[in-house]
């Protein structure tokens, strides 16, 4: 969702119903499901290019930090070895690609 500013432009914002950073499969599956929304999808990832840092390393960890929390984390990576969940299957790797193509 994109709100006015002060200055008539419009600004991203994370979607109201999302709460950051997710901390289990049950939020991971919440948002997966929203994330089927093109628009939904499109704000998220406008929000996240909002996110800086002073190179992609950096940015993408702030961003991963900023979406996933700690308990979540220990439970997701890249492959899903070791009965995890695979990050690269998600629609929310979409969306954290998306915000370095869109920047």
């Amino acid at each position: 969702m994109l709100a006015k500013s002060s200055t008539g432009s419009r600004e991203p914002r994370l979607p109201d119903d999302v709460l950051l950073p997710l901390q289990n499969y049950e939020d991971l599956n919440s948002l997966e499901q929203k994330l089927a929304n093109s628009h939904y999808q499109k704000d998220l990832t406008a929000y996240l290019g909002t996110i800086g840092g002073s190179s992609v390393q950096g940015t993408t960890r702030r961003v991963l930090a900023t979406l996933i929390g700690h308990s979540l984390a220990m439970a997701i990576n890249w492959n899903g070895s070791n009965n995890k969940k695979a990050f690269r299957d998600l629609a929310l790797k979409r969306v954290v690609v998306g915000k370095f193509i869109i920047a």
